[in-house]
């Protein structure tokens, strides 16, 4: 008995010691939590408050691949200005563009927040999402939104303190342990795949100075600088690469790509003939030059000659049997582009776009009317988004919303809207998001019957749509613009 009544003393007594301290615990957690939330609402305050070059200014961030980039002149985003200066004068109107050819939407997405805090814009209208199944190999991440999980005292302290903790332990733990540059190398690309770009550099980094004599480090952290548009250190690290490997017939192709991509079309093509100089035999060459050739130089004969070097070096690489299939079917040699089609197949049973551009190819060569106008018009294409479309709009819209940012969607031409249309309104359901779609199906199916395909599209890169001439950019602007008119009204523009 004796016993149990020390005990309970005992207890007793370290209660009454430790009490202070738990209290004093719990009520720096509580002061804390209540920090983070007055924190969280002045920054947001603070954003809300801020303006661009003018107060007036009505924002406008567009975001895409190369048809919203501009892979011919007067592209969608640009004509979107004009419009909506037109028809409302008394606003001044700024088009930002921030679209990446060939990019996807982790990369995209990935550089949203940074953009939203640097730009200010009022709406964000994207197209986005055509790359992601061909380059969907590594999972996005899942964006799951404050709602409610927020409600109880101290939780998100807790859940971000445990995040922070897992981060940084994961970090430490490569970057310091882990001396392999091939698997940090690895890991790195995945974080640039899924958006992750200041890790990614930051494992890219720590390659080069693992292994400061390979060019592919310093090769793989320029692609992370392009995506994070970030050019200048794009070209430096390149020209490193050139300075580490000199008669690296990669690092060539690499920066002819670059200087391509941006505009400097003699610099380009100068560094693929060094590269063919290096190596006469190196397929990538010869594909990456065609590419030059055929969409920047209007040259699509030595292109033609290019594309089938490439692929008879390359056999594996899919793109640029597409490609000369494109120059063959201008050329009205159908049956050849249908051998390619099919070889397309023959390596990727499952290659969707190879199908549609057989079926394609038989209405045009059975007497399509202005190549393929009768295949397209009043067709309706049904696809299901990828997951990691999916996944990325969703954290797009919700982190457009946490800035107050409302978000036009803007469907490709000539393809059903059901699926984004559901989406956004699954989205829209959430407190404070504002989300329009822009459909670009019916009215690609009029203009189609009136002027035929070339005048709309310059390619077939998207199966039953291409990348857009004037009068088809001038089509998804219309579009655009009466989604983006819903939004800008007084009570929208900062004054």
């Amino acid at each position: 008995m004796k016993g149990q009544q020390k005990f309970l003393y005992l207890a007793i007594r370290t209660v009454r010691k430790l009490a202070p301290v738990y209290l004093g615990v719990l009520s720096a957690l509580i002061t804390l939590e209540l920090l983070l939330r007055v924190w969280s609402v002045v920054v947001v305050s603070k954003y809300t408050s801020m303006t661009s070059a003018s107060p007036d200014d009505f924002v406008v961030l567009t975001l895409g691949e190369s048809t919203t980039a501009g892979v011919t002149e007067d592209v969608w985003p640009v004509q979107l200005g004009r419009l909506l200066e037109k028809k409302y004068p008394a606003i001044p109107i700024r088009i930002v563009n921030k679209a990446v050819p060939g990019t996807n939407t982790s990369i995209l997405v990935g550089n949203l927040e940074r953009q939203i805090k640097e730009i200010h814009p009022d709406i964000i209208v994207s197209m986005m999402g055509i790359n992601d199944a061909q380059r969907n190999n590594t999972e996005s991440p899942v964006f799951v939104p404050n709602t409610t999980q927020d409600k109880f005292i101290s939780q998100r302290f807790f859940r971000t303190g445990w995040r922070l903790i897992r981060l940084a332990a994961g970090r430490f733990f490569d970057l310091t342990i882990n001396q392999n540059a091939d698997k940090l190398n690895k890991k790195a690309e995945q974080y640039r795949i899924s958006g992750e770009f200041e890790l990614s550099e930051k494992y890219f980094l720590r390659c080069i100075s693992l292994e400061p004599d390979n060019p592919n480090h310093y090769v793989m952290l320029a692609i992370t600088y392009l995506d994070m548009r970030r050019l200048n250190e794009a070209e430096r690290m390149l020209l490193k690469a050139k300075d580490v490997a000199p008669t690296a017939e990669g690092v060539y192709t690499e920066l002819g790509n670059y200087y391509r991509d941006y505009g400097k079309l003699e610099l380009a093509e100068e560094m693929f003939q060094i590269a063919l100089v290096i190596n006469p035999e190196y397929g990538l060459a010869y594909g990456a030059y065609a590419t030059l050739l055929h969409w920047y130089k209007n040259d699509p004969e030595t292109a033609r000659g290019m594309y089938e070097k490439s692929i008879a070096l390359h056999p594996d690489l899919i793109a640029p049997y597409f490609e000369l299939a494109d120059i063959y079917r201008n050329a009205h040699r159908y049956d050849d582009a249908m051998l390619l089609y099919e070889e397309v197949l023959r390596r990727e049973p499952d290659n969707k776009l190879a199908k549609r551009e057989i079926a394609n190819t038989r209405g045009i060569k059975s007497g399509g009317v202005a190549l393929g106008a009768s295949v397209f018009a009043g067709e309706t294409i049904r696809e299901s988004m990828s997951q990691m479309t999916v996944d990325n709009y969703i954290k797009m819209i919700h982190l457009a919303s946490r800035y107050h940012i409302p978000v036009v969607a803007v469907q490709y031409p000539l393809t059903s809207v059901e699926s984004l249309q559901a989406l956004t309104d699954e989205i829209s359901r959430s407190p404070g998001v504002k989300v329009k779609v822009a459909d670009n199906q019916k009215n690609f199916q009029e203009a189609l019957k009136n002027v035929g395909y070339r005048a709309l599209f310059t390619d077939y890169f998207g199966g039953n749509f291409g990348h857009t001439t004037h009068e088809g950019s001038r089509l998804i602007a219309e579009s655009a613009s009466r989604a983006v008119e819903e939004f800008l009204t007084p009570q929208t523009t900062r004054k």
